[in-house]
């Protein structure tokens, strides 16, 4: 988590803050290009019994993918999850304004080079 004082606001006291883990909760889960729950590291190591407990939706596009999730959408045939995102959209007829359009355009730019 970032957190950036608003412009000509005060800068954060170091000695005034501080933070603390409290778990993590939910009812539905999105993993986004990771072909196994153990590649998230302690988010998975620590709240193992979490992901048997959510409705997990795993989205990914690699071949080694374990299909972890109770959905999965996962196509080894597509060159980014940016692609896969974007067929989701389509399908669903939901609108893809510019930001949108743009960062999906980066995310398939950046995989297939």
């Amino acid at each position: 988590m970032v957190i950036q004082p608003q412009a000509g606001g005060q800068p954060l006291d170091p000695e005034r803050v501080s933070f603390s883990y409290s778990g993590i909760k939910g009812d539905l889960f999105f993993v986004v290009g990771t072909p196994d729950l153990k590649d998230l590291g302690s988010l998975y190591a620590q709240e193992r019994n979490l992901y048997t407990e959510v409705l997990l939706v795993n989205i990914d596009h690699h071949a080694e993918n374990t299909r972890y999730g109770r959905i999965n959408l996962v196509n080894s045939q597509s060159s980014s999850v940016s692609e896969i995102v974007a067929l989701i959209l389509q399908n669903l007829g939901l609108p893809l304004d510019s930001d949108i359009a743009t960062n999906l355009l980066t995310g398939i730019t950046s995989a297939t080079n």
